[in-house]
């Protein structure tokens, strides 16, 4: 299965080890099989002190794109959200 990976850290480890706060109503769940579709924490250059959800999707080769996240930001970063 290519694609996918697998996050298991508690939200509070993430927080600590990586100096970002998440956002409020984010309750985590240990994820043995992320694939691309599913909504996933990410620290991103533009906001390195908070943690944000985006959708995983891979890049296209045929496209000169090797993103490995979607562009595309979760919208109400404070609503009631459960990942994966």
């Amino acid at each position: 299965m290519c694609g996918r990976y697998i996050l298991v850290q508690k939200l509070e480890l993430i927080e600590k080890r990586f100096n970002v706060t998440a956002p409020g109503g984010v309750e985590w769940k240990p994820a043995y099989n992320i694939s691309p579709g599913q909504v996933t924490p990410v620290i991103t250059s533009d906001n390195p002190k908070e943690l944000q959800l985006f959708h995983f999707a891979l890049g296209s080769a045929c496209s000169g794109s090797f993103n490995i996240l979607s562009t595309s930001r979760l919208g109400n970063p404070n609503s009631s959200t459960t990942l994966p």
